[in-house]
């Protein structure tokens, strides 16, 4: 409609700590999680505990084109994957009121949303609502409630709220060993990502070795729980995402693209089989089916196994206790800025040699 504009609404704030309410910081929490050693603020449950936390974020209009953002504050670190937002627009007429929205992150300087979603005004409901990728924000960063298609004369919403699941907050600053890396970053926090993508394996591959970093390996059940509770459940459902895991130099010897010690698998019942449907060309993995803990092979075909997207992973999982994880005499920042595994002495990038000192288009 004519006059219809994009407002940012609402703040979110943990300056003032977390509460069962906290109007002056436009939050109410549910099941809200911190971890980490010496949390800044102490675990917060209004509800029921639950691994999935959610967070609301209470808008409070459009207060005259001005700018409001959900902001982190004292060394906070918090991970908020948006899934569902929920506005009450009883005051609202179709043609007036907004008719979609978009959860944008500073972590790029708002360029791509995180989650977005449309309106059904026959239901007053919002639709279509995509939760694009797990978001942590450092710091200093913030998320943007940006609200499209209001019209000039509409009026602001009442009680509406956008809701966050597995809201997990953590003590950023903490770094219990003194190597440079929080604790957060290196259990997994801000490393792992899920992208979205109608790529073959190998394209999938090349993609994240652009990004800076790899596709996604899970080396111990430790590391996968931990994939887990970062990355939350498959938003994908029965669909699949790429691995970097591949048998294609060797039929059956399975092999990590960063050339890490296979050691850990978690294959579905009868994987892998090497393409009873592929014709014995299934040669990399996926994650497949609903519940994050089962693998299957499939061929290097744009969608195959219902792919939509893959693992990206950043660096690798290392012991927050230790400030040289393989003691190599290098501490465990230092192997991450250029590159090298702090696990394995002498373990260079998967760039460089990605799978036991091969070149990069060798797996």
């Amino acid at each position: 409609p004519a006059g219809a504009e994009s407002q940012v609404l609402a703040r979110w704030d943990f300056s003032g700590g977390l509460g069962p309410t906290s109007t002056a910081t436009g939050i109410s929490a549910n099941s809200v999680s911190v971890v980490g050693a010496n949390p800044i603020y102490p675990p917060v449950y209004t509800g029921n505990p639950s691994p999935a936390a959610e967070a609301r974020a209470w808008l409070g209009g459009r207060d005259n084109g001005r700018y409001y953002t959900f902001r982190v504050t004292n060394n906070l670190t918090v991970a908020v994957p948006v899934t569902r937002i929920r506005m009450d627009l009883r005051n609202e007429s179709p043609g007036i009121g907004p008719t979609g929205f978009a959860v944008m992150s500073s972590a790029d300087n708002y360029a791509s949303d995180v989650a977005s979603g449309s309106l059904d005004w026959s239901t007053r409901a919002w639709v279509n609502v995509n939760a694009k990728m797990n978001t942590v924000l450092q710091p200093g960063q913030a998320l943007e409630f940006r609200v499209t298609g209001w019209g000039a004369n509409s009026i602001p919403p009442q009680g509406g709220h956008l809701i966050m699941d597995n809201v997990v907050v953590l003590g950023g600053a903490t770094d219990s060993d003194g190597d440079g890396l929080t604790d957060a970053w290196e259990i997994g926090y801000g490393r792992y990502q899920l992208i979205r993508g109608d790529l073959t394996w190998t394209q999938a591959k090349a993609a994240a070795v652009a990004l800076g970093g790899h596709l996604g390996t899970i080396t111990s059940s430790s590391e996968y729980d931990q994939i887990g509770l970062v990355v939350g459940p498959n938003p994908g459902g029965a669909q699949a995402w790429w691995i970097g895991a591949s048998d294609a130099q060797i039929e059956g010897s399975w092999q990590w693209v960063t050339g890490e010690v296979w050691s850990y698998q978690s294959w579905y019942p009868g994987e892998p089989n090497n393409g009873a449907i592929s014709n014995g060309n299934e040669d990399y993995a996926h994650i497949y089916n609903v519940n994050w803990r089962l693998w299957n092979d499939a061929a290097d075909e744009v969608n195959s196994g219902n792919t939509i997207g893959y693992l990206f992973e950043f660096g690798y999982p290392t012991d927050p206790t230790k400030a040289d994880t393989d003691g190599d005499g290098v501490n465990d920042k230092a192997e991450t800025l250029a590159g090298t595994d702090p696990n394995s002495a002498g373990h260079a990038s998967p760039a460089d040699h990605p799978n036991g000192g091969q070149s990069a288009g060798d797996i």
